[in-house]
């Protein structure tokens, strides 16, 4: 049986933010993660190659180049009445949110939009963390 997975966008890596046409992609370099076996204790470590896609998206703060970058302090996505910091895979989204995320380098992006789906490479890269 294949693990289930539960990511946090907070100390997740942020390789760039896209613009597509209406939309804007958040394709992260490495998600932070929890992978979990059925009967093992859950495993830290991070997801590679995982995308948010925000479809009618709007983002401020984004001013200068390295805003939307690097490795993310925090981040929370509200939606719907909820302040989501995390989810299980595989996500099915929200229809209309907006994420608030802040950056090690003190820079904030807040995005917000309509129908949010995370896209997932198949197969799912896991890289185990061997920090104490």
């Amino acid at each position: 049986m294949s693990p289930s997975f539960v990511i946090h966008l907070a100390d997740s890596e942020v390789a760039r933010i896209e613009p597509q046409g209406a939309a804007l992609q958040l394709v992260f370099s490495a998600a932070t993660a929890q992978a979990q076996e059925p009967g093992q204790a859950p495993l830290a470590g991070s997801l590679l190659g995982l995308t948010l896609v925000v479809d009618q998206a709007h983002a401020q703060g984004m001013a200068v180049l390295g805003d939307g970058l690097g490795r993310l302090r925090s981040a929370v996505l509200h939606a719907g009445g909820q302040r989501l910091t995390g989810w299980a895979l595989p996500w099915a989204g929200v229809a209309e949110g907006t994420l608030a995320l802040e950056f090690a380098n003190g820079s904030q992006v807040s995005i917000t939009g309509r129908d949010w789906r995370l896209l997932t490479p198949q197969p799912l890269r896991f890289m185990p963390s061997y920090a104490c």
